[in-house]
């Protein structure tokens, strides 16, 4: 082999050496997009979980400062009753 044919069989090893290399790093990237896709679905998911648990609070506590100011407002007539 000729010292030309040697310096082309060189740079083709390396060439293969870093088209190899590219491949696993494409594939890497690919996972990781891939677990990036995922872990979006599931913090959706959540959020939808969390916007209901959310709406189902404020449903409650409103219900509960109802409950409270007609409580308050038995207490006044009540009071109102006494003191006549």
């Amino acid at each position: 082999m000729d010292e030309n044919s040697y310096q082309l069989e060189q740079q083709l090893q390396t060439l293969q050496k870093q088209q190899r290399e590219a491949e696993t790093t494409l594939e890497a990237l690919k996972r990781e997009q891939n677990d990036q896709a995922w872990l979006e679905e599931d913090f959706s998911s959540w959020r939808k979980q969390f916007q209901a648990k959310e709406a189902e609070m404020q449903t409650k506590l409103a219900s509960c400062q109802k409950t409270m100011h007609q409580l308050e407002n038995q207490q006044r007539s009540i009071r109102k009753e006494l003191i006549q």
